[in-house]
């Protein structure tokens, strides 16, 4: 009895995981959008490397410290699809410019926290801002039976 793998890969994989001390380290080199509304709502994709999949034990992602909350369904070892929550209204934002300045993104795998390869200026940073996050507020045709023109209103 016992597991056997077909795949030297992925016997190596699960060697890393279950080694004290070695852990694939977690990067993130992408963050889009690099913006949404203070109200919440924007579904952030991070791609980079040593995220958690679906079903793996899990992302934490923040934005400033903030919560981003991971879709697992949409998780895989090189990107995080999270949902931005609401800017608190604690925080201090410009009103002249009407945003919350760059925060920086960041994904925890295991306590491990993420580096960012993005050198760019804002690069793996977010910034709230006084926008209106898309929404669908109808469908139309409801029903179809041939390859249809679908308009969202």
């Amino acid at each position: 009895m016992g597991i056997h793998w077909r795949s030297p890969a992925l016997s190596f994989i699960f060697l890393l995981a279950w080694v004290p001390g070695l852990q694939a380290s977690v990067e993130v080199s992408r963050v889009r959008p690099t913006g949404g509304s203070f109200a919440g709502g924007t579904r952030m994709v991070i791609s980079g490397s040593g995220f958690s999949s679906g079903t793996g034990p899990g992302n934490v992602v923040t934005i400033g410290g903030l919560p981003c909350i991971p879709i697992p369904l949409h998780c895989t070892v090189a990107q995080v699809i999270c949902k931005v929550q609401p800017l608190p209204p604690k925080y201090s934002w410009n009103e002249q410019g009407g945003d919350s300045g760059i925060l920086p993104v960041q994904v925890s795998v295991g306590g491990e926290v993420s580096v960012c390869s993005d050198l760019s200026a804002n690069g793996c940073s977010f910034r709230f801002a006084q926008v209106r996050s898309p929404s669908s507020i109808a469908i139309a045709p409801l029903h179809f039976f041939h390859p249809p023109a679908v308009c969202l209103h």
